[in-house]
């Protein structure tokens, strides 16, 4: 792979967990490998990972590949997004970062800002049950990614 061949058809290959606690930090992420992906016009918000569980079947298979692209503010209502949290760990995995669908309740505050009153991350798969974390405030809960496809 040429260096011009990086982020044109290639995309780097992240764990979750460093992406989830690292990314936006001084470290670098390290990245795993680079990955081919056709088809599909890439930029330097995307990267791949690969999801973990069951939670999210049918839509990410256990072991899936996946794109992701990074948070870049906007509605995620309704979307899968990767997100870390402080306050509460992924029931599956007991890590501080998951893949979820995403759905918020906002509510304004007294200084007329709004806040999310309610966050809950549901997963696909029926079997397992919502995170819910309630006034959540700062640093508690950080939107990465947001998921974009299963690779073959």
């Amino acid at each position: 792979m040429n260096e011009s061949d990086k982020f044109a058809e290639y995309l780097p290959v992240y764990s979750l967990q460093a992406v989830a606690t690292n990314f936006g930090k001084e470290e670098p992420v390290e990245i795993i490998g680079w990955k081919r992906v056709e088809n599909k016009r890439l930029n330097k918000d995307m990267f791949i990972a690969k999801v973990i569980g069951k939670s999210m079947e049918p839509t990410i298979p256990d072991g899936s590949f996946c794109l992701f692209r990074f948070e870049r503010g906007g509605s995620r209502s309704g979307l899968v997004v990767l997100v870390e949290s402080r306050r509460v760990s992924d029931p599956e995995t007991q890590h501080r970062f998951t893949v979820k669908r995403y759905r918020s309740e906002k509510e304004n505050g007294t200084d007329g800002e709004w806040r999310h009153k309610k966050i809950v991350l549901s997963p696909d798969n029926k079997e397992f049950k919502d995170i819910v974390l309630e006034n959540v405030i700062g640093d508690d809960f950080k939107v990465i990614a947001v998921f974009v496809e299963v690779l073959e």
